[in-house]
């Protein structure tokens, strides 16, 4: 089974957890910052919304080996690994209301180009089996925003493997996107990144059942 396969098939048994566990941070956070202004700071339910969602997950039995990683004394830092695949989820903030597509550009920050980039040899998610063993390419964001302005509560997750830094005033092109369903299903779709007009080559439903640091 390719890289890619294998990871549609973690992600769906991820699914449930990740959007059960953003319900509950969503909804601890609300009543914690009730009396701050969203609009006038927009930064801080992101960042507690992030910490919820830590504490969550590191209480919740992940599936197939993944654990919580990532040093939370750094913005709240969360990565979720599964080192059998070298595959690595790092939460973070969408933001659709600056950014085209709503993937922030990774900036000038160079261990962040560094994650935002694919894997010198492998550009993409193929086959990443070397020697028999899974090399590292599979960085990917596990990408959160909430579904309207002014709604607190309803949100959106999706997972998406970024192929360049990006640049400001344009969407950062991905060859990898997973929706994350309420209920947990998920929903998968790919583009091609070579072109300004992104082709989607196949749109199927699986399972229908920094700020940001």
């Amino acid at each position: 089974m390719s890289t890619e396969a294998t990871l549609v098939s973690h992600i769906k048994a991820l699914g449930p957890h990740l959007h059960e566990s953003m319900a509950a941070a969503i909804a601890k956070t609300n009543p914690a910052l009730a009396s701050i202004p969203h609009s006038k700071h927009p930064y801080l339910r992101p960042l507690v919304a992030r910490a919820h969602l830590r504490e969550n997950l590191e209480n919740t039995q992940l599936p197939l080996g993944w654990t919580v990683t990532g040093n939370s004394r750094r913005m709240g830092e969360t990565y979720l690994y599964q080192p059998e695949l070298s595959a690595r989820l790092r939460v973070l903030k969408e933001r659709r209301r600056s950014y085209p597509g709503g993937v922030p550009v990774a900036g000038r920050n160079p261990t962040r180009r560094k994650y935002w980039m694919p894997h010198p040899v492998l550009p993409g998610l193929g086959d990443s089996r070397e020697n028999g063993k899974f090399i590292d390419v599979a960085n990917l964001l596990l990408c959160w925003d909430f579904e309207t302005e002014g709604d607190l509560e309803s949100f959106q997750l999706r997972v998406v493997h970024t192929t360049e830094p990006g640049h400001y005033g344009d969407a950062v092109r991905c060859n990898f996107e997973i929706g994350i369903e309420p209920g947990g299903g998920i929903f998968e779709y790919r583009s091609f990144a070579g072109s300004d007009d992104p082709v989607d080559f196949f749109n199927i439903h699986i399972d229908k059942d920094e700020n940001e640091a």
